[in-house]
């Protein structure tokens, strides 16, 4: 029988809170990376930027003027 085993990608699965702010992220033609620490990497122009946490994410979204419909 095949049990689903655990793995770092399986952590690193974007919930959909999130997957709906990276996807309004990539439109504003930002990549957004969850690390293995929780937080989440976004970059533009070879410039990246540190969000320790969702809160700190929507909050950068809100600064560079990405808007989700959340």
């Amino acid at each position: 029988m095949n049990a689903h085993r655990f793995t770092a990608r399986d952590e690193l699965a974007l919930t959909k809170p999130e997957a709906s702010l990276s996807a309004a992220f990539a439109l504003k033609g930002h990549t957004v990376h969850k690390g293995q620490d929780g937080g989440f990497y976004v970059s533009r122009y070879g410039l990246s930027r540190y969000c320790k946490d969702l809160e700190a994410l929507q909050d950068f979204a809100k600064l560079v003027g990405v808007s989700h419909g959340v």
